[in-house]
């Protein structure tokens, strides 16, 4: 029997939450406020993750000068040349997590652009279709062409945290970045969903015609929000990578889109902190479940409890709590207690 280390446990749940509040703070955006629903989340999360996969070893290999021949195969000899110097170079580290992070964003808005706009004029479920079809084909490319992310394989991804050592400090001192960066797109979502965009988008939201009427293009405001969102998933892709340090097609299948849906359902769509509250409830859940997988024994495989008990709380929300733990919040309502109150 495995032993339980307590602040391993927590340090990792709470690295994954972070990823996870970025992903389905961007959710609550595009479905909470916009009403877009955005059934191929995934795929915004898998072209951030992709990208970073595809191009760090590239990349750091050509500014290092170091040749290869099949990417599939000499990856994995790449990426520890490419440790071994980034483990030295805090500064080569840093730039590198800044550019790729960048490239990651800028991929996932112009996909959302490509896919958005030939599609939004119609009703939103084609849209919905459109984008979980889409990123299947993404994830089959990634898993069948050997150029790309390494075929069946998957990638390596660079450690451009070596630089931070090893242990329990390394782990820590990640953990603050992944907290400072989740905090920060949280609150600047936040902040533009209390502003009157916030208030225009679940306009849009509940009454498209007379929105209209007044002169706005939902058209392109929904196309807008959307990208938005996906610079929060290919962030959140991003973020991913990183982390785990090693990417596969597999691990983007349609049903992570379904589990962020679950969080915000969970939490309380259009609440600002619905994202927090569903995200950090699921991950707690699936590490536990995980966790027992190794300090018990079973006849059956005990990851499938998990997806069990989430379908069990998901159909009790539905039943008696279908707005979530938190109420939408009603703007209006906010504004009049804050005009009686002075």
């Amino acid at each position: 029997m495995m032993t339980f280390d307590l602040p391993r446990f927590l340090i990792d749940a709470l690295m994954i939450s972070c990823i996870y509040i970025v992903l389905s703070t961007s959710l609550n955006l595009e479905y909470g406020y916009a009403g877009i629903p955005n059934i191929g989340k995934v795929l915004f999360l898998a072209t951030g993750s992709f990208m970073v996969a595809a191009l760090s070893i590239r990349i750091t290999a050509h500014l290092l000068g170091l040749s290869y021949g099949d990417y599939s195969i000499e990856s994995r000899i790449l990426v520890t040349k490419i440790n071994e110097v980034l483990d030295k170079d805090p500064l080569l580290s840093i730039s590198l997590f800044a550019l790729l992070t960048a490239i990651a964003v800028a991929s996932s808005v112009a996909m959302a652009f490509a896919l958005s706009y030939p599609t939004v004029r119609l009703r939103e479920t084609y849209l919905g279709v459109t984008l979980l079809v889409a990123g299947e084909i993404l994830r089959y490319i990634g898993r069948y062409d050997e150029n790309f992310i390494g075929g069946t394989l998957g990638s390596p991804v660079i450690d451009v945290f070596g630089w931070m050592g090893v242990g329990l400090g390394r782990d820590i001192l990640v953990l603050v970045v992944y907290l400072g960066i989740a905090v920060s797109c949280w609150l600047i979502i936040k902040r533009m969903l209390s502003s009157p965009y916030g208030r225009l988008l679940k306009a849009i939201r509940d009454d498209e015609e007379a929105s209209m009427s007044l002169g706005k293009d939902i058209n392109k405001i929904r196309v807008y929000a959307l990208a938005v969102g996906s610079a929060l998933a290919g962030l959140a892709g991003a973020m991913y990578a990183f982390y785990i340090g090693h990417i596969d097609s597999g691990d983007f299948t349609p049903d992570k889109t379904f589990l962020v849906f679950l969080m915000i359902i969970i939490g309380g769509k259009a609440n600002p902190y619905g994202p927090l509250i569903g995200s950090l409830f699921y991950v707690i859940v699936e590490r536990t479940i995980r966790q027992a997988k190794y300090l018990f024994k079973t006849p059956f495989d005990i990851n499938y409890l998990a997806m069990l008990i989430l379908g069990l709380v998901l159909m009790m929300f539905m039943l008696f709590r279908p707005t979530g733990l938190l109420n939408e919040r009603n703007d209006l309502e906010n504004l009049h207690r804050k005009l009686k109150k002075a």
